[in-house]
């Protein structure tokens, strides 16, 4: 009969890393760029001014109305806490941003929420190219040109 009792080695297996090679045309963006990206965009988009940004300007309600979409946007696809984003929107607090992400994101879950709160959100989503992962898929690249149409 064989000894079927084998003994076995303490060593642990060695793990080996592979590198991938890093893509030229990804460009990784920091905190403080990615929310300044969102905020430009943002305002671009809702055709807004960066004085609406002010804490010491009195602001009518549409515009605070339309300002309010770019909080879930800050809170979920960047680092920013609610005492950050109410800084760098204009809020006095944090309580104010904290009550407008509560009622947008209870507009944009229920069933019967609001069409165009869904709508002009998620075309603000497309608009900064942020997809469900938070990744923002447009191409940003400030050195680039954009190239002319040799027929025009």
């Amino acid at each position: 009969m064989e000894n079927t009792n084998k003994v076995r080695s303490t060593k642990k297996p060695k793990v080996v890393w592979i590198r991938q090679p890093a893509n030229d045309t990804r460009r990784i963006m920091t905190h403080k760029e990615k929310t300044a990206y969102i905020i430009n965009g943002s305002l671009e988009y809702l055709g807004l001014e960066e004085e609406c940004l002010s804490r010491s300007r009195f602001l009518p309600k549409s515009v605070t109305m339309e300002k309010r979409y770019m909080i879930p946007i800050l809170y979920d696809y960047t680092k920013a806490s609610m005492l950050e984003i109410a800084g760098l929107l204009g809020y006095k607090d944090h309580s104010n941003v904290s009550y407008h992400y509560r009622v947008l994101k209870q507009e944009l879950g229920d069933t019967y929420g609001c069409d165009k709160t869904k709508m002009v959100y998620r075309e603000l989503l497309a608009y900064l190219g942020i997809d469900s992962d938070g990744h923002i898929n447009k191409h940003i690249n400030d050195d680039e040109e954009e190239t002319k149409d040799p027929k025009e």
